[in-house]
């Protein structure tokens, strides 16, 4: 029997190898560098944002890096007005020495340093003005002084007797008021040990507070593993608060 093919079935065959064809090659070629296009586009976008990503972590460190410069620029500025870290002998040498070059003669001079991690406490004077005037009260209702702490800064207490004429000893003094904000004056007493009453034989008891600057880097570093500790501190507190919760449940 021979199978006779017209015109039109040779057209319908022709069509459907080139369809089979076609659709071969999408399945075999296009559809997998397709996917694989979409795959690199995922690839890229995630590099970018990545990219985007590193690009801010990066300007946010050196923004960070500048403000910790300019932080440390500002605290060495302000430490200026105070003294350096001194140990009680420097601080000891410097007062005497300060005292004979204008001739008197130290008689007592007693220095107590401060604690490692105690800052300088002052009165907030303007916050008492306030509460005498009704427009501040402490948390209790009360009227109170209030106080400043001032981080970084430590106070050597002083208790220094000279003896030598009034007018040198006044010299003393002045000096000693002139270096404000670095030594304050809180108390002095000026006593006449002559009984006819010669100038020569005065004495002079001050009481002042000797202020010293910790180093900013030093300042810093020990505040941050301050407050890493608190933080840590807190979370094992909370932790061992969840853990009681927890068993009391059960």
């Amino acid at each position: 029997m021979t199978l006779k093919l017209t015109e039109r079935d040779k057209k319908l065959l022709v069509f459907l190898a080139i369809f089979v064809l076609v659709v071969g090659i999408g399945v075999g070629v296009i559809y997998p560098l397709f996917n694989r296009s979409k795959s690199l586009e995922q690839e890229l976008t995630s590099a970018q944002l990545q990219q985007t990503e590193n690009e801010q972590k990066v300007s946010l460190a050196a923004s960070m890096e500048m403000g910790k410069q300019k932080m440390l620029e500002e605290i060495a500025d302000a430490r200026k007005a105070f003294y350096e870290p001194m140990k009680s002998e420097k601080i000891d040498k410097m007062l005497t020495n300060m005292a004979v070059s204008r001739g008197v003669v130290v008689t007592d001079l007693d220095i107590a340093m401060p604690q490692k991690g105690s800052y300088t406490t002052l009165v907030d004077y303007q916050q008492m003005l306030e509460q005498k005037k009704g427009t501040a009260t402490s948390n209790d209702g009360t009227t109170a002084a209030g106080a400043v702490v001032y981080d970084g800064v430590f106070t050597a207490q002083v208790q220094m007797t000279m003896s030598g004429s009034r007018a040198a000893l006044q010299q003393v003094l002045d000096n000693c008021v002139a270096l404000e904000p670095k030594l304050r004056v809180t108390e002095f007493l000026f006593q006449n040990r002559s009984r006819d009453q010669n100038d020569s034989d005065y004495q002079l008891s001050i009481s002042m507070e000797l202020y010293m600057s910790e180093d900013p880097k030093t300042y810093l570093e020990e505040s941050a593993a301050a407050l890493a500790a608190a933080q840590a501190q807190a979370n094992a507190t909370a932790n061992g608060a969840a853990a009681t919760n927890s068993t009391g449940t059960n």
